[in-house]
C-alpha cells in the first residue's frame, strides 16, 4: 500500500495523455502458482490502441489494490469483494471459482466507475492505481506505437465509445444477467460428458446473444458513430468534411432512420459554412496531402456505403465479444477441448506425418510453388492463435489469406496469371500442415460457431469455408497413395473470391 501511495505522489502530476480512456479487463482463469498458492490470470485490452496483454495476480495483490483505492475514495469499500475464507465452502475448487467470479465483478466495477466518472476529482488517482495494477506502464511504448497508426484510429475511436456504452449501469446489468445465467454451475460442467451436439447448442446460445446485442447497438447508435467519425476527420486537420464523405453519410444514415438525413445535411451545411474562406472550391478538405491522416481519410472516402457500415459493425462486434465472450471463455474452451480432444490429436498427428513432404505432394502446381515455402503465410497462420477474440481470429485469417496472394505476386513477378480460388486450396492445406497447430479442430469449430452472420457471408466467410475444406481434406486423405491430395482437390468452396 505504501508503494502505491508513493507511486501516486510521483505520478499525480504527469500529463494526462498517458492515462488510458478505456481499459477492458477480464479474469480468464485461476492457475496454480509456483508455490502453494493460486494466481488469477487477467486479460487486459487497451481499447483505443488495440494492444492486449496478460498479467497474473495473487489474491493478496487484489487486497492491496482494494485497500489503496478505498484510501482514495472511501465509498469503494461497498463494492463487493471476496473474503479470504468462505465459511460455507469446503471444496477448494468451488472456493477458487467463487472467488474468481467475485474478483471479476469487482475489477470490472472499478474500471466502470473510472470510465463513467471521469470528472470526479479523485478519478485520476484511481486511474493511476488501476493502471499500475494492470501493468499499463510496461506496455505503454507498444500502446503509443499502435495508437499512432492512423489506419485504425477511426475504428478504435468508435470502439472506445461502445466500451463506454457497455459500462453504463443498465447495460452492465443486462450483460451480467446473461453471463451469470449462461455460465450456470461450473462444477456440473466439469463432471459432465459433453457431446458435439450439446457443445453446438452452448455455442449457438452465445452466438445468438452476441448477434442480437451487436444488431441492437448498431441500429441504436449508428448515427452517434457517424458523428464520432465525422469529428475525428475534422480533428485530424480537415477544415471541412469532403463533399464525398458528406454524401456518404447522407447515403448511410438515410437507410438507418427517417430523421438522420436532415441531420447529416445539417452537418454538411455547417461544415461548408465554416470552410468558405479556406476551401479552394473543389469540395476537398485542406489536409496535408503528405500526412498519414490524409491517407486514412482518402481510404474512408473510397469506401462504399455498405463498406462503411461494415467498419462500424466490426467495431461494435469487437466490444460485444470483449464483454461477453471473454466473460464466458472458460466454459467455451473447456467444452470445446473436451469434445474435440480426440479430433485435435488425430489432426495434429496427421500434420506431423505430412510436414516433411514437398509442396508438389499437396498438388500445388509447379508454377505456384513458393521459393520461401510460404513461410510468411505460415507465420501469419500461427499468429491467429495469439488472438483472443473470435472476431480478431477471423480478421487475422482474412489477412493471412490475402497475404498468400501478395506473397505469390512478390515471388512470381513475371507471371501474369494470378492465383484463382481453386489454386488457393492446396496452398491452404500446405500452410496448415506446416503450422502444426495442436488444437486446430477446436479452433475451427469455435470460429464456425461464433462467426458473426455478416462475416459469414463475406470474403472472411469464404476463407473460413476454405479452412474447413482444408481440414476435411487433411483428415480424409489416403496417405497410402503416392499423391493422396491429387484426386481430392478438384474444387474448394463453390463461391469464388479470386484475386483481382
Amino acid at each position: 500500500m505504501a508503494d502505491d501511495q508513493r507511486y501516486m505522489q510521483k505520478y499525480s502530476d504527469i500529463e494526462t495523455h498517458n492515462l488510458r480512456p478505456a481499459l477492458s479487463v477480464r479474469l480468464l482463469r485461476a492457475e496454480q502458482g509456483k508455490g502453494d498458492y493460486i494466481v488469477y490470470v487477467i486479460w487486459v485490452l487497451d481499447v483505443r490502441s488495440g494492444v492486449e496483454w496478460i498479467i497474473r495476480r495473487r489474491y493478496r495483490e487484489f487486497e492491496v489494490f482494494r485497500e489503496t483505492i478505498i484510501g482514495i475514495r472511501k465509498k469503494l469499500q461497498n463494492v463487493d469483494f471476496p473474503q479470504k475464507h468462505l465459511a460455507a465452502v469446503t471444496d477448494k475448487s468451488v472456493l477458487i471459482q467463487e472467488r474468481l467470479n467475485v474478483l471479476q465483478r469487482f475489477l470490472r466495477r472499478i474500471a466502470g466507475i473510472i470510465t463513467l466518472n471521469s470528472h470526479h476529482p479523485s478519478t485520476i488517482k484511481l486511474q493511476l492505481v488501476l493502471q499500475r495494477f494492470l501493468n499499463v506502464e510496461e506496455n505503454l511504448d507498444m500502446i503509443i506505437l499502435r495508437e499512432s497508426d492512423p489506419a485504425t484510429h477511426l475504428v478504435k475511436t468508435v470502439e472506445v465509445f461502445m466500451h463506454n456504452v457497455l459500462h453504463m449501469t443498465f447495460m452492465d446489468r443486462a450483460l451480467q444477467g446473461f453471463i451469470e445465467n449462461y455460465m450456470g454451475n461450473p462444477i456440473d460442467d466439469i463432471h459432465r460428458r459433453w457431446s458435439e451436439e450439446e457443445a453446438c447448442k452452448v455455442a449457438e446460445e452465445q452466438k445468438e446473444f452476441l448477434d442480437r446485442l451487436q444488431n441492437f447497438l448498431f441500429e441504436a447508435l449508428f448515427d452517434d458513430c457517424v458523428d464520432i467519425i465525422t469529428s475525428v476527420i475534422q480533428e485530424s486537420g480537415a477544415h471541412t468534411i469532403p463533399n464525398k464523405v458528406s454524401e456518404l453519410i447522407d447515403q448511410m444514415t438515410a437507410t438507418t432512420s427517417s430523421h438522420s438525413q436532415s441531420r447529416a445535411a445539417q452537418h454538411r451545411s455547417s461544415k461548408r459554412a465554416h470552410s468558405t474562406a479556406s476551401d479552394d472550391g473543389s469540395g476537398l478538405s485542406l489536409v496535408n496531402p503528405h500526412s498519414h491522416e490524409s491517407e486514412t481519410i482518402d481510404e474512408l472516402i473510397n469506401l462504399s456505403s455498405d463498406e462503411f457500415r461494415c467498419v462500424i459493425r466490426d467495431a461494435v462486434r469487437r466490444q460485444v465479444e470483449t464483454e461477453i465472450y471473454l466473460a464466458t471463455i472458460g466454459r467455451i474452451d473447456f467444452i470445446m477441448q473436451q469434445v474435440y480432444e480426440a479430433a485435435d490429436r488425430q489432426f495434429y498427428e496427421r500434420t506431423c506425418k505430412l510436414c516433411h513432404q514437398p509442396q508438389s505432394y499437396f498438388d500445388i502446381y509447379v508454377d505456384h510453388i513458393s521459393p520461401s515455402s510460404w513461410q510468411a503465410s505460415i507465420a501469419a497462420f500461427k499468429a491467429i492463435t495469439q488472438k483472443t477474440l473470435p472476431c480478431d481470429k477471423i480478421n487475422a485469417l482474412l489477412e493471412m489469406s490475402r497475404g498468400i496472394f501478395q506473397l505469390y505476386r512478390a515471388e512470381h513477378p513475371d507471371v501474369s496469371q494470378p492465383l484463382s480460388a481453386d489454386d488457393l486450396l492446396p496452398i491452404f492445406i500446405y500452410i496448415m500442415v506446416q503450422a502444426q497447430l495442436p488444437s486446430m479442430i477446436s479452433l475451427l469449430n469455435t470460429l464456425q460457431y461464433l462467426c458473426a452472420e455478416d462475416k459469414r457471408m463475406s470474403e472472411a466467410g469464404y476463407y473460413l469455408a476454405t479452412l474447413q475444406a482444408s481440414v476435411t481434406h487433411i483428415l480424409e486423405a489416403d496417405l497410402r497413395r503416392e499423391r493422396p491430395f491429387n484426386a481430392q482437390l478438384s474444387h474448394g468452396p463453390q463461391d469464388r473470391f479470386d484475386e483481382e
